[in-house]
Parts: structure tokens; C-alpha cells; sequence
């Protein structure tokens, strides 16, 4: 089956919603449109959708991660809250009609997991900023790659840090705190949801580019966050007093995580 552009890919999914009054999860729809065209790739697909939210008014999202066509809302008003209206990251409503959100907790076991099989990590350790007690000392998670033993020529453990919101308004927020990781990271990652306001994201972009920060940009869905690197990270050398302090900082919490990492 051929590829498709991007005039096709938006096509198709206002026909999938056109058919769907109540509304697409957008990971969903993201996967009805790949599925019809498998052999186009699915960031093609991901910028298509973020093209069309950006340039029509023909998608409204009610709740985050889930897009209607805007005549389905109007033809049923007062069904949904505006997006304005609503707070900013809540994604779904339960069976009883009470509003639930995901905690960002929910997250750092994904992305941990993400860092092992797709940045090739070899041991991470999520840690949710709480385990030092301060916010610009603790990653969110924090992994490192090192020889195994199998290899046959060695070469210096590399510390991977990453600071992660589910509130799209804080990315300034995230990028201060990655950066103050940097004093005892040889890599670090800025991990913000989909939902980030686009020139926030063209920003945000920048910065990462200009000082070899990682950006990761994820659904806002704990079963399938959908981890996408925008930047790759540059590596550098740390303070190793900072670094010394770190390693000692989680021995003294942790010796089995400090074991197990270094």
C-alpha cells in the first residue's frame, strides 16, 4: 500500500471523525490513520494532525487527547465545556461523570522504560523529585549507560537525567531544572506532554537545540504516552564534584538503587 501526504492523512482522519460523533482519542485516531496507510511513517502522520489542529477550526478538543469535529459539538451544546474552561490536564471523565486526570507519576515508569529500550540505557531509576528533597538536585528519573561485561572494550559510565511535567505551562520550569542537572549529567532530558501550546513547543525547541537538552514530547494517556524525541541530547562533561555528590547523596538514600546504577 503506497504512502500517503499529509492532505491525505488529514483527510482521512476528519472522515474517521466525521463517523465518530462522540469524539477520537487522538492516539487512536493516530492509529486508524497509519493502519489505512502503514508504509507512511507515523511522525508524518503526528505532524499532519498537529498541522490540522493548528490551521482549522474544524477539530475542537472537549477533553485533552480527545478530538470531535467541531459540528458534533455544536449540534449538541452545553454537552461539552470549552477547552478553555476546563483545568488543563484533565483527559477524561469516569462512568459516573466525575472528572479524572493522570498524575505525573504515572509517567516516570513509562519513560524509564522508554530510556532502556530506545536510548539504549541500561539501568534507570525513577526517583520523582522527591527523593533528595530538592527539586533542582532530583531527576524525575535518572538512568546511566555503562560497559556490560560482555563488552569487550570499556569505556566511562554516562549519567542521563530528565525532568518531566503533564502541565503543558511549565516547560520554562522544566528546562531551569534540566539545566541545573547538567552539573552532574552527561545527557539530560526535557520530557513535556503533546499538549504544549505550539509556539511554546518552536521555543522550547530552540533552547533544547542550542544547549543539547533532549525534548521528548508524550500523549497524555498512561497505557500508551507515545514517548517522541524532538532533540536529541548532546553530551558533556559534568562537575565531578557534582557528580560525586549526587552518587553520594543517593548511596545515602538508596545503596541498593546506588548499587545497582553505579
Amino acid at each position: 500500500m503506497p504512502k500517503i501526504n499529509v492532505a491525505e492523512i488529514r483527510k482521512r482522519a476528519l472522515s474517521y471523525l466525521d463517523k465518530a460523533p462522540q469524539g477520537i482519542r487522538y492516539m487512536e485516531l493516530v492509529k486508524m490513520v497509519h493502519q489505512s496507510a502503514p508504509e507512511t511513517p507515523i511522525n508524518t502522520v503526528h505532524g499532519a494532525f498537529q498541522d490540522l489542529l493548528s490551521k482549522t477550526k474544524q477539530i475542537v478538543r472537549p477533553s485533552r487527547g480527545l478530538w470531535v469535529l467541531a459540528k458534533h459539538v455544536e449540534s449538541r451544546t452545553g454537552e461539552f465545556e470549552s477547552d478553555s474552561q476546563k483545568p488543563p490536564n484533565e483527559i477524561e471523565v469516569d462512568v459516573r461523570g466525575k472528572r479524572t486526570k493522570p498524575s505525573e507519576e504515572q509517567f516516570y515508569q513509562p519513560f524509564a522504560d522508554w530510556l532502556r529500550t530506545d536510548a539504549e540505557i541500561n539501568e534507570t531509576l525513577v526517583m520523582g523529585g522527591k527523593a533528595f528533597k530538592n527539586k533542582w538536585g532530583t531527576p524525575d528519573v535518572i538512568g546511566v549507560y555503562k560497559p556490560r561485561k560482555s563488552d569487550p572494550i570499556s569505556f566511562p559510565i554516562e549519567i542521563v537525567s530528565a525532568e518531566m511535567k503533564i502541565d503543558p505551562t511549565q516547560s520554562v520550569i522544566a528546562f531551569g531544572q534540566v539545566c541545573a542537572y547538567r552539573l552532574f549529567s552527561h545527557k539530560t532530558y526535557v520530557v513535556m506532554p503533546d499538549t504544549i501550546d505550539p509556539n511554546d513547543e518552536d521555543r522550547l525547541h530552540a533552547l533544547c537545540s542550542i544547549y543539547g537538552v533532549g525534548l521528548i514530547l508524550f500523549a497524555l494517556d498512561p497505557s500508551e504516552p507515545q514517548f517522541r524525541e524532538k532533540v536529541k541530547p548532546q553530551r558533556f562533561e559534568p562537575d565531578m564534584f557534582y557528580a560525586n555528590e549526587f552518587a553520594r547523596r543517593l548511596q545515602e538514600v538508596s545503596k541498593r538503587d546506588f548499587d545497582r546504577l553505579f
